[in-house]
């Protein structure tokens, strides 16, 4: 839509960011209510306990993470309901991460136009991967960070 009306990009993008944010908790909630069921008939007691743990323990961290990803965050944000990680900090991250990959997106069009399309689809993989290493990175050191505080 971007492309067939480039004075409305920006529009798009904010639209797009909305419409995020809503989906995200949709699916916090769908999760919440429903989804504890079907995990426990596909996952192990001892395994559904240490994915709780981690969320509960790197939740915002791990949306960021999703939000820059290239992957459908949809099945994250359920699993976020299901083992009830704080959804403020989780959607505000989520939002926000997700909001610059689209602004990225939307201003790549606004600058190259056409052209846009072959700079996305060939460069916004690795540029994602990248990101997301960043965020590993620090997740690990901040894991490490604590693991060193509780030994002191």
């Amino acid at each position: 839509m971007s492309l067939l009306n480039p004075s409305k990009a920006l529009w798009y993008g904010f639209i797009t960011i909305a419409g995020s944010a809503i989906g995200s908790v949709m699916g916090y909630y769908i999760g919440k209510w429903a989804g504890r069921p079907i995990l426990a008939r596909m996952v192990k007691p001892d395994m559904m306990q240490r994915i709780e743990n981690l969320l509960n323990e790197h939740g915002s961290m791990a949306a960021l993470l999703i939000g820059f990803s290239p992957i459908p965050d949809k099945p994250f944000t359920i699993a976020a309901g299901i083992f009830r990680i704080n959804i403020v900090s989780f959607v505000v991250w989520l939002t926000i991460s997700r909001g610059i990959r689209f602004m990225a997106e939307v201003l790549t069009i606004i600058f190259f136009g056409k052209t846009a399309v072959t700079l996305v689809q060939q460069y916004f993989g690795p540029i994602s991967a990248v990101i997301c290493i960043i965020v590993v990175i620090a997740i690990a050191f901040r894991y490490r960070m604590k693991a060193h505080d509780r030994e002191s």
